[in-house]
């Protein structure tokens, strides 16, 4: 691999038949990225592509009567290569992927642990919800539920804080 690489790739990629027709985005992601999973995918967008300088955009590209956005010939559509790598020069330098090793991930899904706070269901919004949360995960860790609860105190959270003085006593406690 050489510098240009991932970009060479995704346009080649956005012309040939399978790309082409009628496609609008081919995004290129380091082998750490499953491209499969639009997370990571959007997470690599995110952290590692300047939109000014890692998007080229090619106007007037081979579509089909079949594309939304066309009413009439010629049948031809605008698209986007975005390189979502981590940048050339900075390779061996780029931060690495913090993660959680598969053996802990399955670890945890055996656990049961509930839904991270940016699941589908959105953020909790009391400190009821956030105190059942924690304890639940506490004993989910191992924790008899009665160790739970004193950590829970020690945060000085109970059903009757507010979110904010909830994240509050957190801080104290991990600030510690």
């Amino acid at each position: 691999m050489y510098g240009g690489h991932a970009k060479q790739a995704g346009l080649i990629a956005s012309q040939c038949h399978g790309g082409a027709y009628t496609n609008r985005w081919t995004i290129v992601v380091d082998d750490d990225i499953d491209p499969s999973n639009m997370f990571d995918v959007m997470w690599a967008m995110s952290t590692r592509c300047d939109p000014p300088e890692d998007i080229q955009f090619i106007k007037r590209s081979w579509s089909t009567p079949l594309d939304p956005l066309l009413f009439a010939p010629p049948w031809q559509n605008n698209r986007a290569v975005v390189d979502a790598c981590r940048p050339w020069g900075m390779k061996d330098k780029f931060p690495r992927v913090a993660e959680a090793s598969p053996e802990l991930k399955e670890k945890v899904r055996r656990l049961g642990a509930p839904p991270s706070p940016r699941s589908d269901s959105g953020p909790a919004c009391s400190a009821a919800g956030v105190l059942e949360d924690a304890l639940s995960a506490l004993v989910n860790l191992g924790y008899k539920e009665s160790q739970a609860r004193k950590v829970l105190e020690a945060m000085d959270i109970t059903a009757a804080t507010s979110v904010e003085e909830a994240l509050k006593g957190a801080l104290k406690v991990l600030v510690k």
